[in-house]
């Protein structure tokens, strides 16, 4: 049998595929920290879960304005 190996016929750099993984690293963090906050009964520590998300955004943002410049 034959393998052909598709990811050569695409056209994705090293960059590209580096920002796809950061930005899927964001989605995943969100997504973890948005549950420890929801059962969080500490408020102190809801408190730093609660920064944490905020930093979450800035984040994203700054993988965007590589990708489109700004």
């Amino acid at each position: 049998m034959i393998y052909v190996n598709k990811l050569q016929e695409t056209n994705i750099t090293s960059g590209q595929m580096n920002m796809l993984f950061r930005l899927r690293i964001i989605f995943r963090d969100i997504a973890t920290w948005i549950r420890a906050y929801l059962v969080s009964t500490d408020p102190e520590l809801k408190q730093a879960i609660k920064e944490k998300l905020n930093n979450l955004p800035i984040e994203y943002g700054n993988c965007f304005k590589t990708l489109f410049g700004g």
